[in-house]
C-alpha cells in the first residue's frame, strides 16, 4: 500500500527589499529550527547570494507557511492545530520553512556587514564600478541604492493549505540535492525527543564553544546532547553508532523515555551545567564531554554526593590530562589489529572502548579525595510520605521563604529540598518533627547550620 500523501497549496509573492512590507515579513516569520538549517553561509556565499539579488538572478524564493490559512484547515485541539496556534500565540504571522540563510543574509546586507562582488555593473543605462570603497550598502553609489529601492524584489513562496508534517517534508525536498546532516534529518522528526535535544542545545550552546570552534557547531552540538542520552540509556553495553541514535527519534523510544521518566534529562543537564561553569580552553575535545557524563551517571547511580563541584572539575581535568598522556594499551582486538591506549578510545564510541574509557576512570575516581564527594546515607533522606505530610503541616508554604508550593512540585527536588531542621551531619533524626520543605535555593546557601529557634 503506499503511503498517504497530503495536498498542499501555495502562493507566489514578491516584496521590494526596502518596504515595510518586507521589513514586517521578516520581523511576523517564526523560525522554526525542527526543519530550518542553521544559519552557516560564510561570506563568500553571503556575498554571491546578495550579488544576485541585485542583479536580479536570484531564483530561489524564501518558503514560508500562512499561520492563519494552515490554522484554519486543522482540526481543534489536534497535533496540527497545537502547532500552528503556538506559533501564532508567539506574535508570529507566517512559519519560515526554508529560506533561514536568505534571510540572515538580507539583514546583514542592509546593515552594512556583507559586500557584493567587485566589478563593473551595468543598471538603467548607468555603469559604476564597485570596489572596497563602495562593495556595501551603506556606501553603494546613490545609482545602485536607487536601483535596488525601485527593483529589487524578494520572492516568497506562501504555503496555505499545509500541516505541520507537510512543512518537514517541503524542507527535505527542497534541500534534495544538497548534503543535510544525519542530525538535520533526525530534528525533522515528529518526536517530543526532538524538541527537547533542539532546547538543550540552545541553551548550552554558548557554553561548548571551547569544544567545538569550527563550522556550524550548534549541530553539532545537537549530536552530541543525542549521544549524552543514547549513553544514559544503555551505557556502555550498546555502541553509539548512527542507527542507535536514528532510532532514539522512533515514537516512545527507549531513549526518550530514559531522558523523560527516567532521570536522563537531569543527568544530562548536570554534566552540562559543570562544564557550563568551570570548563575553559583546556576543555578541547568532544569525547571529553562524554567522559564526564560517563562518570556523572556513575556517581548518581552510586548516590554519591558532589560535595564541591568545582573541586570536582578541576579533579576531573587533572586525571582527564593524565589519562590521555598514558600510552598504556587499555584495549586490544587482535582479530582488527587494534591496540588502543585511552586517547585513542576516545575517538570511537563503541561498547568496547568505552568499557575501557570508563574502567580508567572508575580506577582514578575510587582515589578522589574525601571532600569532593561523599556517599549518600539512605536513612537521611525524608520519603514522598513524608515531604507530603511536611507540606501539609505548612498550609503549602516554605517556612523560610513563605513562597507557595504547589501540590505537584512537592516531589521536584530541584525546586524544593526535604531539609533536617537540626542537621543530620550533627546528629538531627529524618521525622517529620525534625523536617521541614523548603525552597531548595535557600537550603543550598543555608548549609550546615541549626535553626535553634525551629529545633526550639
Amino acid at each position: 500500500m503506499s503511503k498517504h500523501k497530503n495536498v498542499t497549496v501555495c502562493r507566489n509573492r514578491e516584496y521590494p527589499l526596502l518596504s515595510d512590507k518586507m521589513a514586517a515579513f521578516k520581523k511576523k516569520t517564526g523560525l522554526d529550527d525542527s526543519f530550518n538549517r542553521n544559519g552557516c553561509w560564510d561570506k563568500a556565499q553571503e556575498s554571491r547570494y546578495m550579488t544576485s539579488v541585485i542583479t536580479g538572478q536570484a531564483p530561489s524564493k524564501i518558503i514560508v507557511a500562512n499561520i492563519e490559512d494552515c490554522l484554519e484547515q486543522t482540526i481543534p485541539d489536534g497535533i496540527d492545530h497545537q502547532y500552528f496556534t503556538r506559533w501564532a500565540n508567539a506574535g508570529f504571522d507566517k512559519i519560515a520553512v526554508d529560506g533561514n540563510n536568505r534571510t540572515v543574509t538580507l539583514d546583514k546586507y542592509l546593515a552594512g556587514e556583507v559586500k557584493i562582488a567587485h566589478g563593473e555593473y551595468h543598471i538603467n543605462g548607468n555603469s559604476f564600478m564597485i570596489n572596497a570603497s563602495n562593495d556595501n550598502f551603506k556606501t553603494h553609489p546613490k545609482a545602485l541604492k536607487d536601483h535596488i529601492r525601485d527593483n529589487v524584489t524578494i520572492a516568497i513562496c506562501e504555503y496555505v493549505v499545509a500541516k505541520r508534517s507537510d512543512l518537514s517534508e517541503l524542507f527535505i525536498n527542497i534541500n534534495d540535492g544538497f548534503k543535510l546532516s544525519d542530525q538535520e534529518l533526525r530534528n525533522a522528526i515528529l518526536v517530543p525527543f526532538a524538541d527537547h535535544i533542539r532546547n538543550l542545545a540552545s541553551e548550552y550552546t554558548p557554553k561548548l564553544k571551547c569544544i567545538f570552534k569550527k563550522g556550524n557547531f550548534r549541530l553539532k552540538v545537537d549530536e552530541q546532547m543525542v549521544l549524552l542520552a543514547v549513553y544514559n540509556t544503555f551505557g556502555v553495553n550498546t555502541s553509539i553508532s548512527k542507527k542507535v541514535k536514528d532510532n532514539a527519534y522512533l515514537d516512545n523510544s527507549t531513549v526518550w523515555i530514559n531522558f523523560w521518566n527516567e532521570g536522563g534529562k537531569k543527568n544530562i543537564e548536570e554534566t552540562l551545567s559543570l562544564v557550563g561553569k568551570y570548563a575553559d580552553a583546556g576543555f578541547k575535545d568532544v569525547s571529553m564531554l562524554l567522559n564526564l557524563h560517563m562518570l556523572v551517571c556513575h556517581i548518581n547511580k552510586l548516590k554519591v554526593k558532589i560535595l564541591d563541584k568545582e573541586k570536582f572539575f578541576k579533579w576531573f581535568m587533572r586525571t582527564e590530562n593524565a589519562r590521555w598522556a598514558n600510552q598504556k594499551v587499555l584495549f586490544e582486538h587482535k582479530k582488527r589489529g587494534e591496540a588502543r591506549n585511552y586517547a585513542s578510545c576516545c575517538s570511537v564510541a563503541n561498547s568496547e572502548t568505552m568499557s575501557a574509557r570508563l574502567e580508567l576512570i572508575l580506577t582514578d575516581f575510587r582515589k578522589i579525595e574525601s571532600d569532593v564527594v561523599t556517599e549518600i546515607d539512605p536513612e537521611r533522606l525524608f520519603a514522598r510520605q513524608q515531604r507530603y505530610q511536611m507540606w501539609e503541616r505548612q498550609e503549602g508554604k516554605c517556612p523560610r521563604t513563605g513562597k507557595i508550593i504547589p501540590e505537584d512540585e512537592i516531589n521536584n527536588h530541584d525546586l524544593w529540598a526535604a531539609d533536617h531542621v537540626i542537621p543530620y551531619s550533627l546528629g538531627g533524626e529524618t521525622t517529620i518533627e525534625n523536617g521541614e520543605l523548603v525552597c531548595r535555593e535557600y537550603n543550598q546557601k543555608k548549609g550546615a547550620k541549626v535553626n535553634y529557634k525551629m529545633a526550639a
